[in-house]
């Protein structure tokens, strides 16, 4: 999927953040933020949580499931206040920040919006999804219609 998107930079991309704690915490992040959109993440936004995150190459090449599934817990028990979503963000932004490749923030955005179309993406996870593609640098519309 990575080389599809990234073209000539999947490599780079992979081999940049695999097994990168911030990616995968970057990667949970948006996850659970994206699940937490409409006040609380269900069994079904978990589920579609970890199979994303585990979907993603380089968190697959460095992470067991276990980790993933942990790393994702901790970053879920964040949303439930402002001070834990600043956090949330924070953690994403880091994972921009030192993006060499530029391609991240759509291997974010994208898990985002697999959680989100858990029977179609809601206003509010709209909401969410376009303020982290903001922080992202990425195109929200051309990555969920594309």
């Amino acid at each position: 999927m990575l080389g599809r998107l990234f073209g000539g930079k999947a490599k780079e991309a992979i081999n940049q953040f695999s097994g990168n704690k911030d990616f995968l915490e970057g990667m949970c992040a948006v996850c659970a933020l994206t699940a937490a959109a409409d006040g609380s993440i269900d069994d079904a936004e978990i589920d579609q949580a970890i199979t994303s995150i585990k979907a993603n190459s380089a968190i697959a090449a460095g992470f067991g499931a276990a980790e993933i599934e942990s790393v994702f817990g901790k970053m879920a028990s964040k949303v439930n206040n402002r001070v834990g979503r600043m956090e949330l963000k924070n953690e994403i932004r880091q994972v921009i920040d030192r993006d060499k490749t530029g391609q991240m923030g759509q291997a974010l955005i994208l898990a985002g919006l697999d959680v989100a179309d858990q029977g179609g993406i809601d206003d509010k996870e709209e909401t969410v999804l376009k303020e982290l593609a903001g922080i992202c640098n990425v195109d929200y519309n051309r990555l969920k219609n594309g």
